[in-house]
């Protein structure tokens, strides 16, 4: 009997898990499809060859490095091919002129030299799938998040996610970006955990998954300070969410330390990448200003070249210099641009992928050329307009539905809520001040499917109450 009552509890399992393991599968295979059939090759050449280079020389025990001349070679020859190379070709003759990067976090390029060590094989085909099964484990992820609300939220959360175009094609760069929604997914998971356990020791945890995170993307960092008001809120004391957001940022810096060591030891200075201020400069210039901000880093840069300021960390403290100077003479200006761009990024249409579709069709610009206008470009390529604006349409409906979904939980008294509607916030206000890039607030996008699904699951039982409702009336009145 005993036996019986276990064999019937372990097929009860089974069949739990059945359904979210079939949405892993969907979101593998939307995945694969992603990563076939779409032309998005070259979206990101320069910044994916800039990992590759970096993994070539990490596989060869020449350190994290880059190679100025091979990264040159390499860009021309993409350009010539219309397609992201591998290193494959390229690995026998590595050049000599390689100097110690700090451009980028080194956890992807690291990812990419033991790919290449373990297989021989170098090329980005290993980590892609990586990448394609890895990202498709936030259906379970999520699936586990919004089941205390209701199963059929976590249902609906995880096949969101599944085949969402959005985060799908975010999973199959040649980017660090790929593995951040597993990543911050895992975060908030356990910070969840440490809520519900009220455990400054699983929050301390968190902040360790953190720390490695900030090896793909640094803006991860101070993720547990702004997870502040979902302590507070789960365990409503502000003193005990201030220690669990204070040790949560201490053990996420503390895991980090080593990169922050290493690169002042290379450059005498403090800092995390070479790249901030660049992107402080040229965000600056998106908008009209004063100061000779301007849209373009290498137009930035060849004038601080002119100057005769050549090297990368000189020209990152330059930059941050003069923004410093400009922002004290103008807040307001950079102010305001920040709260534009935080629209921008909340509102805008992300990529879907079909890059080879648009690239393949005439422009709007090829249509204005020729003396037509809107009307004439829709005659021209309907199916091109239809592509860009249904993204778009349907990007803001899952912001929308996302809002609602966030004020919901928030009525329910739900701190999970709390936690999911922080994490878009953050990647997207992390992002405010600096160039505009979309691709680098879709990491903090996996958050809006759960939130989604709390508004769907809010809604249909609306209509099953109203149902009930009126069939009650009809009884009655017959």
């Amino acid at each position: 009997m005993r036996r019986s009552a276990r064999h019937t509890g372990e097929k009860s399992a089974l069949r739990q898990w059945a359904r979210p393991a079939l949405l892993v599968a969907l979101a593998i295979g939307v995945r694969l499809v992603m990563l076939g059939a779409v032309n998005h090759w070259l979206w990101y050449g320069g910044m994916s060859t800039h990992f590759g280079i970096s993994a070539e020389y990490l596989a060869q025990g020449r350190g994290y490095a880059i190679s100025p001349s091979l990264s040159q070679r390499m860009t021309a020859d993409q350009t010539r091919a219309g397609r992201l190379l591998d290193l494959e070709e390229y690995r026998m003759s590595l050049p000599t002129d390689e100097y110690p990067t700090l451009e980028r976090p080194p956890a992807y390029s690291w990812l990419l030299a033991r790919s290449y060590r373990l297989t021989g094989d170098h090329r980005y085909r290993y980590v892609h799938l990586f990448q394609v099964f890895g990202d498709s484990l936030v259906c379970l992820l999520l699936f586990r998040l919004l089941t205390p609300w209701s199963r059929r939220a976590g249902y609906v959360a995880a096949g969101l996610y599944a085949v969402w175009p959005p985060v799908a094609r975010n999973a199959v760069i040649v980017l660090p970006e790929s593995f951040m929604p597993l990543l911050v997914a895992a975060i908030i998971s356990v910070s969840i955990w440490a809520m519900t356990r009220r455990s400054l020791a699983v929050a301390a945890l968190a902040g360790v998954l953190t720390g490695g995170a900030a090896y793909f993307r640094t803006e991860v960092l101070l993720l547990g300070f702004c997870l502040l008001p979902a302590f507070w809120f789960a365990w409503g004391s502000f003193r005990l969410a201030m220690i669990a957001s204070a040790v949560f940022t201490a053990v996420s810096l503390t895991v980090l330390s080593p990169w922050l060591l290493r690169n002042h030891r290379l450059t005498g200075e403090w800092m995390l990448t070479n790249s901030v201020g660049p992107a402080l400069w040229v965000g600056g210039g998106e908008y009209q200003n004063p100061f000779g901000m301007i849209p373009d880093v290498k137009t930035a840069v060849a004038q601080l070249e002119r100057e005769g300021i050549t090297d990368l960390v000189a020209q990152d403290r330059v930059f941050r210099e003069r923004f410093s100077e400009a922002f004290r003479a103008q807040p307001d200006l950079f102010v305001t641009n920040a709260v534009r761009r935080f629209f921008r990024y909340l509102f805008a249409r992300t990529d879907w992928g079909f890059v080879g579709f648009f690239t393949r069709s005439v422009t709007f610009e090829q249509v204005q050329a020729g003396g037509g206008g809107t009307l004439a470009y829709l005659w021209a390529a309907p199916g091109v307009f239809i592509l860009k604006v249904v993204p778009w349409a349907v990007d803001i409906l899952m912001v929308l539905a996302a809002i609602a979904g966030a004020m919901i939980g928030l009525r329910a008294g739900w701190p999970t809520t709390i936690a999911l509607a922080i994490v878009p916030f953050y990647f997207i206000a992390s992002r405010a001040p600096l160039a505009y890039d979309p691709r680098l607030a879709v990491p903090g996008y996996w958050a809006y499917a759960g939130l989604v699904a709390i508004a769907v699951d809010w809604g249909w039982a609306y209509c099953a109450r109203m149902r009930r409702c009126s069939q009650t009336e009809w009884s009655i009145g017959t």
